[in-house]
């Protein structure tokens, strides 16, 4: 009598030890494809996004206008530049002056991609700036 007890707990001893073992492995099967599917994701929209932004950025900083700091012709000038289908703010922060924010939008996205990069420029009196941008898709 006492020898079947002990089968019985050997026998859910290893069914227990088998089930964990079954849990693990389909854990790290599901990671695995998790990340497999992740990394088959396109890249490419999001780089374009960035891509905008430095665009923009640049020729602000080319026309002059960045180094105005005149917060009026900045974000009239981002708006012309800026295509249609994305919103932008852009941050730039001058030594020795406030830091000064230009948005064409009220809010960024919570759930959407958000591209950023920044510029190093000169303002007015060779003053050394950065201009922070961040980009969206609207």
């Amino acid at each position: 009598m006492m020898e079947k007890k002990f089968r019985y707990k050997k026998a859910f001893l290893f069914s227990i030890d088998a089930l964990s073992a079954v849990t693990v492995l389909f854990l790290f099967f599901i990671a695995g494809v998790f990340y497999v599917a992740k990394a088959n994701e396109d890249p490419l929209p999001e780089l374009h996004t960035i891509r905008v932004g430095a665009d923009v950025t640049a020729l602000l900083d080319y026309q002059g206008t960045l180094a105005s700091l005149s917060q009026e012709n900045i974000s009239i000038s981002m708006r012309t530049l800026l295509p249609v289908q994305y919103e932008m703010a852009l941050k730039l922060d001058c030594s020795g002056k406030d830091p000064l924010t230009i948005e064409t939008s009220e809010e960024a996205p919570i759930n959407r991609f958000i591209g950023s990069g920044r510029r190093v420029f000169l303002a007015q009196g060779l003053v050394p700036c950065i201009a922070e941008y961040q980009i969206w898709l609207h």
